[in-house]
């Protein structure tokens, strides 16, 4: 091959209200908003410098079905790194006081990761890698448990 793909860019999710959209990306996520087309798109970043914008929410039309990322073609769900377990526990407790709806937690060994929908019902994976180096394939997709244990409040 003559080229390489270095990483992915961005993702457009088309939403039913992209004000409250934006809100969770930033409120919720943590996401800062970088711009905007005449309040009808938002551009969204975790930084700049490294991705102009991760996420950009658009309108969809009024009478557009809800997305259904266990049944449909498409994209099932999407996914952001995280940072630190400590960083996801963190996360986690945001999650929960914002009303966000977390789906489950998956402990895949060096994978640790939250499942997350956004107020339209689109999948988000929130991860964490621990321990150093690449994960063995088994560790990264082998679901061994929850992280309920960790995840709970002390």
């Amino acid at each position: 091959m003559d080229f390489k793909v270095r990483r992915s860019g961005h993702i457009v999710l088309r939403v039913a209200d992209v004000e409250r959209s934006a809100r969770f990306f930033q409120d919720v996520l943590g996401l800062k908003l970088i711009g905007s087309q005449a309040r009808q798109m938002y551009f969204l970043t975790a930084d700049f410098d490294a991705n102009h914008h991760q996420v950009l929410v658009r309108p969809a039309r009024p009478e557009a079905p809800a997305p259904d990322s266990d049944g449909r073609i498409g994209l099932a769900s999407a996914s952001f790194d995280i940072g630190t377990l400590n960083d996801l526990k963190a996360l986690h407790a945001r999650l929960l006081k914002a009303g966000a709806t977390v789906e489950r937690s998956e402990d895949r060994g060096a994978i640790k990761a939250l499942f997350v929908r956004d107020p339209d019902g689109n999948l988000f994976e929130l991860y964490c890698r621990e321990g150093k180096g690449p994960p063995a394939l088994a560790d990264r997709y082998t679901v061994r448990g929850t992280l309920d244990h960790l995840l709970a409040p002390a």
